[in-house]
């Protein structure tokens, strides 16, 4: 154990902390190993590493991972779009830690994603925590934390377009995400960036404003080898030509986004991609279908305890029977 502890402090030395961590592990030197992956989790992060990232946390004691935020905070982002309850509860604590240290950079980054919890539906205290975003952006400088502002920015912008609370303040947010992100040349967080302003210009009527976003959104678009923003940029396009009326392009534009998030393995984009279906089919008259839709994804967003998503298909469930002309069940 002497052995592989001093091979780790020497590749530790050199600045090798990945290559470190092993052989700390296998001096079973925990605490050593938990510093180290707490110095490079967050790049693996960025890098879209969480493959490895989970396999470094999984060889640690859960009592050093439950006992550090920043393990804390990586151990959610391992599974992020799977919004489990347990990860949620580690994210809400590695907050309240951040906070208790005076830790700006984790603070900032269990904001941005518990503010993606809440406007996905799977938490009930969004509003607080809008709030906090909000105060805390504005006190900072933009070249203290540059990366973690930008993220900031954008799920706040993100979500006062997507919960319609403020569009308007939620293109203002995005377009300060869009800024930084430019300036740290990072590619997908610019494309989500844009994506959504054009599409909170849209929802406000804007459609030539919004038309220079979305092709500056699309060039960008086929640029990103990344295919999370590239699904989010074809499902906010597809509702972009619903708001125009154009429900021919938003079939066409729903199809392939469901092709991209078979193919990519997006299980939490599909759901989503379901909703523009549906809408689509309303539109078009193919009604029996638009139920069967509608019922399916009912179904799962009661079976995930989602009462955001559940309320917002009983409301395009209503629209079905409205279209249809069933004015007392859409009532109902």
């Amino acid at each position: 154990q002497a052995v592989y502890f001093k091979a780790g402090e020497l590749l530790e030395a050199r600045g090798d902390l990945e290559e470190a961590l092993p052989h700390y592990l296998q001096a079973r030197a925990y605490p050593r190993a938990a510093a180290a992956l707490e110095r490079f989790g967050l790049d693996l992060v960025k890098r879209g590493r969480t493959g490895d990232l989970s396999r470094w946390l999984q060889a640690l004691p859960p009592d050093l991972v439950r006992e550090n935020p920043w393990l804390l905070f990586f151990s959610y982002m391992t599974r992020r779009f799977q919004f489990h309850p347990e990860g949620i509860t580690n994210l809400q604590q590695a907050l309240v830690r951040f906070e208790e240290r005076g830790d700006v950079e984790g603070t900032l980054h269990c904001l941005a994603y518990l503010i993606e919890v809440g406007t996905y539906g799977f938490s009930s205290t969004l509003t607080p925590l809008l709030t906090r975003a909000e105060t805390l952006l504005q006190s900072l400088p933009p070249d203290r934390y540059p990366y973690e502002l930008a993220a900031l920015w954008f799920h706040l912008g993100a979500s006062l377009i997507m919960r319609g609370d403020s569009p308007r303040r939620g293109f203002r947010a995005c377009q300060h995400a869009y800024l930084l992100a430019r300036d740290l040349g990072d590619l997908p967080l610019q494309l989500q960036a844009l994506t959504f302003s054009a599409f909170s210009l849209t929802t406000l009527g804007e459609f030539p404003e919004a038309a220079g976003f979305w092709e500056k959104a699309g060039r960008l678009s086929a640029q990103c080898a990344h295919p999370e923003p590239r699904g989010h940029h074809l499902l906010l396009q597809a509702h972009a030509a619903m708001f125009r009326g154009d429900f021919d392009q938003a079939a066409a534009l729903a199809q392939r986004n469901e092709e991209e998030v078979q193919r990519h393995g997006l299980a939490y984009l599909y759901h989503y991609v379901q909703i523009s279906r549906m809408i689509t089919d309303i539109f078009q008259g193919n009604h029996a279908r638009a139920e069967e839709t509608g019922q399916r994804l009912c179904d799962f967003a009661a079976a995930v305890s989602n009462p955001f998503s559940y309320a917002m298909i009983l409301q395009i469930y209503s629209m079905n029977y409205y279209q249809k002309g069933e004015l007392r069940r859409a009532r109902d």
